[in-house]
């Protein structure tokens, strides 16, 4: 807990933005090859982005594959798409959520394809000729995390950015424990990225925060129940309806390995991911 407490003076916590500036818009120098700072939540992107490119300088992967599940307007799969050009981001718009049409519930992978979020992408893609970020568009919940364990896939890096809470929400018919969920999540890619909202805002982390006294116990408690193994790592802060903390779970090397996504067709991983590739 002093660790903890000394990392997040060191970094610091951002000041939180009005929410009207969290409206979306882009920020940026407009050089050319410049990935602008578009989006929900711009103010903080550049912030959350380092957290995560600070662990990608340090790893130096090869040609990795890479899953963001909320992509919202693809500013973190295109700053990963463009830092590894040999490398495939797998970029996933869902139905739930925020950022991209106010509190709208969109249903369908139509509705979704055409928000402004999904659109916006798709130009600063095509703008930056970032053909290695795949943009895919559907329903995220729990079934999604299902299919890539019944595959046998597990992806590089996930990124999973304020996410999570909202594929618990869209999985609450199916009956299935949040740690359950949380457990299947984490075991999508060797490497997740995490942002959680902090213990003070247990509301939208229903059955995973319970009692426990900090994230990194809540999430390992989770996966424990379900006999998976992690190593937990305080990446740094934000502050946004109160603090959210991201982290960087690495899977214990002692579980099963998976086939690399790497290794399959981009067909065959939307096929698996049970979305379309926006176009």
């Amino acid at each position: 807990m002093m660790m903890l407490a000394r990392a997040k003076r060191l970094i610091g916590l951002r000041s939180r933005p009005k929410h009207a500036d969290a409206a979306v818009r882009a920020v940026g120098s407009g050089l050319p090859g410049e990935v602008p700072t578009v989006g929900y939540r711009p103010d903080d992107n550049e912030h959350r982005w380092k957290l995560i490119d600070r662990e990608f300088a340090r790893d130096a992967p090869d040609a990795p594959c890479i899953l963001e599940i909320g992509s919202n307007f693809g500013y973190f799969s295109l700053k990963a798409a463009q830092r590894f050009g040999q490398g495939r981001v797998f970029s996933v718009e869902g139905s739930y959520g925020t950022g991209n049409q106010g509190s709208r519930e969109v249903k369908d992978q139509r509705q979704i394809q055409e928000t402004d979020g999904v659109r916006k992408h798709l130009s600063l893609r095509d703008d930056l000729g970032l053909g290695n970020d795949i943009v895919c568009v559907g329903v995220v919940d729990a079934r999604t995390y299902k299919r890539i364990a019944e595959a046998g896939i597990a992806f590089d890096y996930q990124i999973s950015l304020s996410v999570f809470h909202w594929v618990v929400t869209a999985s609450k018919s199916f009956g299935i424990d949040p740690r359950e969920i949380l457990t299947d999540h984490l075991l999508a890619a060797r490497t997740t990225f995490i942002e959680l909202p902090d213990m003070q805002q247990r509301k939208p982390m229903p059955g995973i925060y319970r009692d426990y006294a900090t994230i990194p116990q809540a999430i390992s408690e989770a996966a424990a129940a379900h006999g998976v193994a992690l190593r937990i790592t305080y990446l740094g802060s934000c502050s946004w309806y109160g603090t959210r903390d991201t982290y960087r779970v690495d899977l214990d090397p002692a579980v099963e390995p998976r086939q690399r996504a790497a290794e399959l067709p981009s067909e065959r991983i939307a096929e698996i991911l049970g979305v379309q590739v926006a176009r």
